[in-house]
């Protein structure tokens, strides 16, 4: 393997080797709106999730190790609901210093 760091070949198989995994925050909708919504119950408040800014710009390193066991769950991500029409749903980031919304 090379020592590029923009070589794409060698930073896959870095990567896969690394038993590390690279991930961004899921915030509740309900967490986001600090549980206040007019619409309670609806489709968005239980199902929607949103990218946590900080992460998505700089993703967080977390050991395989401590995630292995845990249940999965799936998550469609997009930019539009039509493209999304099961499981949760992410189409915008938050930023949690600013409590405002971002785009992905």
């Amino acid at each position: 393997m090379c020592n590029d760091n923009t070589c794409f070949s060698c930073n896959n198989i870095r990567e896969a080797n690394s038993q590390i995994v690279r991930g961004t925050l899921m915030i509740p909708f309900r967490t986001t709106t600090r549980g206040s919504f007019p619409l309670n119950g609806t489709y968005f408040q239980v199902n929607e999730l949103f990218a946590d800014q900080a992460s998505s710009v700089q993703p967080i390193d977390i050991p395989m190790e401590c995630i292995w066991n845990f249940p999965r769950r799936l998550v469609y991500f997009g930019t539009s609901v039509s493209s999304i029409f099961k499981g949760f749903v992410c189409v915008r980031g938050f930023d949690q210093k600013e409590c405002a919304p971002h785009p992905l």
